[in-house]
């Protein structure tokens, strides 16, 4: 398997979500599920690594789990989406309105909040969010037609008091700014879907 201490950095941030499991002897399933594993995974990291930054989990199917997006679980990797609630007929106003108290969000951020108290003064903490286009495509559906149907879901006048149908961007938008009001200015940054 190689040596963990030379693992997976891009310069001296430490793609450690991904392999917190590994380093605490757990599934993906059970790690991604529980802060404390969460918690351990990112101490150790912390120790073998020395980095300037961690993120708290590299799981972009956060948001699309709690807008009702099915998840496949693999062993050592990050779920995969795999149903697609529009493809299946639903409306994008059908879906739950997003909201950061939903699905492993919680246990994201109970995580983020206790390793901030212990090592965030010498390690940044951040969090990485899916794009509105990824999450549109996996609420869609990897159908050949999904560029016309996400213009066609994207460009939509349907209304409900309260709802914004420009849904794709909204959980980034929560999650950043509940981050932010939390964390700090460098807490809830957007990974690029694009590069």
């Amino acid at each position: 398997m190689g040596d963990l201490r030379s693992g997976p950095c891009c310069g001296r941030e430490t793609a450690a979500a991904s392999t917190g499991a590994k380093l605490t002897g757990q599934t993906a399933r059970d790690y991604l599920h529980s802060s404390e594993l969460i918690v351990a995974g990112l101490r150790r990291a912390n120790e073998l690594y020395q980095p300037d930054g961690l993120p708290i989990v590299f799981d972009l199917q956060l948001e699309a789990e709690v807008l009702g997006c099915g998840l496949r679980w693999a062993e050592q990797t990050p779920p995969s989406v795999c149903t697609h609630p529009l493809e299946q007929g639903r409306s994008l106003l059908s879906l739950p309105v997003f909201d950061a108290r939903m699905g492993r969000f919680p246990l994201v951020m109970d995580a983020l909040r206790t390793l901030k108290q212990e090592i965030g003064d010498e390690v940044a903490m951040y969090g990485l969010l899916c794009g509105p286009f990824t999450l549109a495509l996996h609420l869609l559906g990897n159908g050949s037609h999904v560029p016309r149907r996400v213009r066609q879901h994207l460009h939509r006048r349907e209304h409900r008091p309260g709802a914004d149908p420009r849904l794709y961007s909204q959980p980034q938008q929560i999650v950043r700014r509940e981050s932010q009001a939390d964390h700090g200015p460098a807490a809830g940054r957007r990974r690029s879907d694009w590069g």
